[in-house]
């Protein structure tokens, strides 16, 4: 839908404005509607799929680099999906090594492994084994663990991963396009695949970071 569909109408607003100089101000917002119709979202977004692919690939290894080599930016800054507090009265905590609560994690059937990382003095950072073969979900977050030792507390928090973040505004700008093209059947697809696929992730990673709480639990009493 672009510019040559409208020039007929293009063609009638501008023979009326000349034919009626009484309504110029009708004229001119019906042209200036026109317009907008001629360059909708779902024009842009499709003329410019490639770069917004290309955007998304870019996106996604960067997010594969940074994770892999334990980046502290990259687990400590983010949009918290999820956050959990817990009180820790002892102070073994502070012997808590990421190795010993690695070791401690329950293995799930089917389900990649949590590798831990220390990051800093009481900062830990965790996620999804990236090469693991096996049913799996779809990660959407990816855990942060800081201890503050004057509140005598552990903030256990789950921040939203960069690729599925992007996905999830394209694919509602991508919804908002095809209902703006009368395309209602889309628009209710769309959405539904993205609510299975990402709350599917995000409800199995919200199990997991509940075993690791109970390991940290355990792990600290332990030691």
């Amino acid at each position: 839908m672009g510019f040559t569909s409208f020039y007929p109408t293009y063609r009638l607003i501008f023979r009326q404005r000349i034919d009626n100089p009484v309504f110029p101000c009708y004229s001119s917002v019906c042209l200036i509607t026109c317009s907008l119709r001629c360059t909708p979202m779902m024009d842009i977004l499709f003329n410019n799929f490639q770069y917004i692919i290309q955007v998304l690939v870019v996106i996604g290894i960067l997010e594969i680099i940074a994770s892999a080599l334990w980046w502290r930016f990259y687990f400590i800054f983010g949009l918290p999906i999820y956050t959990r507090r817990i009180k820790i009265t002892t102070d073994k905590i502070q012997s808590l090594s990421a190795q010993a609560l690695e070791d401690a994690l329950p293995e799930v059937a089917w389900r990649p492994p949590l590798l831990v990382r220390q990051i800093g003095s009481m900062n830990f950072a965790f996620r999804e084994k990236m090469l693991f073969i096996g049913f799996s979900y779809v990660p959407v977050m990816h855990g942060y663990m800081n201890y503050d030792p004057n509140k005598k507390e552990v903030i256990i928090s789950g921040l939203a991963n960069w690729y599925a973040l992007s996905f999830a505004i394209f694919f509602i700008l991508l919804s908002i396009a095809f209902m703006s093209e009368s395309k209602e059947l889309m628009f209710l697809i769309l959405p539904a695949s993205l609510f299975l696929i990402m709350g599917n992730g995000y409800l199995s990673q919200r199990r997991r970071f509940s075993q690791f709480i109970e390991t940290v639990q355990i792990t600290v009493n332990k030691t």
